[in-house]
């Protein structure tokens, strides 16, 4: 696990992480991610990481268990992602957060 790999850092450690299939390598980064993103408040790139680790759990343990806790952090994600989407104006990072679910 590298730390403070700075802002786009955590989030491509985590994608490729879970592309080698280390799935809880992957989940970690993505939350040093969230935390980097929510402390330096960098909005554009917490957008970003909230889709990709919301993305990341559905791929992982899918949606189909509305009681499943990572189904519940996968919505919060997509939410927060959708809500600074709009705030920003990335209508790209908007419309790939209401294709996933």
């Amino acid at each position: 696990m590298v730390h403070n790999a700075g802002v786009i850092g955590d989030r491509v450690l985590a994608l490729l992480a879970h592309a080698e299939g280390s799935q809880s390598e992957a989940a970690e980064c993505f939350e040093d991610a969230l935390k980097f993103c929510h402390r330096a408040g960098y909005l554009p790139e917490l957008a970003r990481v909230c889709l990709d680790y919301a993305e990341f759990l559905i791929d992982t343990v899918g949606l189909q268990s509305s009681g499943n806790s990572n189904h519940e952090k996968a919505r919060m994600l997509l939410d927060d992602n959708r809500g600074i989407s709009s705030d920003l104006g990335m209508p790209f990072l908007l419309e790939r957060a209401n294709s996933v679910a």
